[in-house]
């Protein structure tokens, strides 16, 4: 008598699962709602490489014409000038979890049920570990050295040209600080940080392309809980609870997930909080305790490669294999990505950091935060 059952390897199972993997993840990984495969948000989604065999992608800018140009019977022939450009790349790499259902005794034969159970975990996993990519590097946080938690390649540190008071070239700091080790807890957050920032987004020879959606341009800015929390706590004048019905609320906020649960608008920046925003980082390359770093990002600030066959339900592959006679399964999830900050001519093209005193409300770097 045969059995009507699928096996591990039937195509209608496997392609289900990986699908179901791609929709959850998508779900659940909050940075992903500012990614597009558009060049208007902050994080510009690049498939190229899977459809074309490699593990790295280069991308480039080119500067605008600077020259004066010349008038009326001047000679045009010898005053040409050629555009400057810069490259950037980023690397893929295989990124790979499973859990083994140890036997029928201890999974009371429930095989479905542990497959599901599985699946969300995996994919809880990875919406984690997509998330403090992101977070880790878009706020250059450098002290975090291991790659499976940077976007499978090394963050890179602030860029630190065009030296201002408060901070320099893309970071900025409170007034009279100029290392995040000197930040203590009369520096929090407050609103004067945005006005810093939105100011060096609109400079003309370095600043930053807003993100334009549904015909409005705006920065997005996100910060930690422990500084959300400060800034709604303050109560001085023109800060965030004088002015709070009028210039911080949302707004029209439309169907587009990059406004879903946004704090409200401010100097046209969209403010958003986000527990796995890093600590700030010393001029010595250490995390600094109980120092928040928030992020102010513009359009491109970061680039996300896939790997693997063309297709939306191939990115993420559900893999299954039976073990010992069949009695025991192992579940695992595999995807070949990179996700990189972008930097042209060792500035930081759209991303800058905020760095305010913050408490420190989890273990900096523990496995069990890295997990969450």
């Amino acid at each position: 008598m045969a059995g009507w059952s699928y096996t591990t390897n039937d195509v209608l199972t496997n392609k289900r699962w990986a699908k179901l993997m791609l929709v959850q993840m998508m779900q659940e990984t909050w940075f992903l709602r500012l990614a597009s495969k558009e060049d208007g948000l902050p994080i510009q989604i690049i498939d190229d490489l899977q459809k074309h065999s490699g593990d790295q992608v280069t991308f480039g800018l080119s500067n605008l014409l600077s020259g004066r140009g010349v008038m009326d019977l001047a000679t045009l022939t010898g005053n040409e000038e050629a555009p400057q450009t810069f490259g950037d790349s980023l690397f893929i790499h295989e990124l790979a979890h499973a859990t083994l259902l140890v036997g029928p005794i201890s999974n009371q034969r429930v095989l479905f049920d542990q497959r599901k159970i599985g699946r969300g975990r995996l994919a809880d996993w990875y919406a984690a570990r997509t998330d403090h990519a992101a977070a880790n590097q878009l706020g250059s946080f450098t002290p975090q050295t291991d790659v499976a938690y940077t976007g499978l390649q090394a963050t890179i540190g602030v860029s630190t040209s065009g030296v201002v008071n408060g901070g320099s070239g893309r970071q900025i700091l409170p007034s009279g600080v100029n290392d995040a080790a000197s930040i203590n807890s009369t520096m929090p957050f407050v609103l004067g940080f945005i006005d810093t920032a939105v100011n060096r987004a609109k400079s003309l020879t370095t600043g930053i392309r807003p993100v334009k959606i549904g015909g409005r341009s705006f920065f997005i800015l996100v910060m930690h809980n422990s500084q959300v929390t400060d800034m709604r706590q303050n109560v001085t004048t023109g800060q965030w609870l004088d002015i709070q019905k009028a210039a911080m609320t949302g707004g029209d906020i439309g169907d587009n997930p990059i406004w879903w649960q946004a704090i409200g608008m401010y100097h046209g920046t969209l403010l958003h909080e986000n527990p796995r925003i890093t600590n700030s980082v010393s001029n010595a390359g250490l995390a600094v305790a109980n120092t928040k770093r928030a992020i102010f990002l513009g359009a491109q600030a970061a680039m996300l490669a896939f790997g693997r066959a063309s297709g939306e339900t191939q990115k993420f592959q559900w893999l299954e294999e039976l073990r010992d006679y069949g009695r025991q399964l192992g579940i695992g999830v595999s995807a070949i990505w990179g996700l990189k900050k972008t930097v042209f001519n060792n500035q930081d093209f759209a991303a800058m950091a905020l760095d305010t005193f913050g408490l420190d409300t989890d273990a900096l770097n523990s496995a069990q935060t890295n997990s969450q």
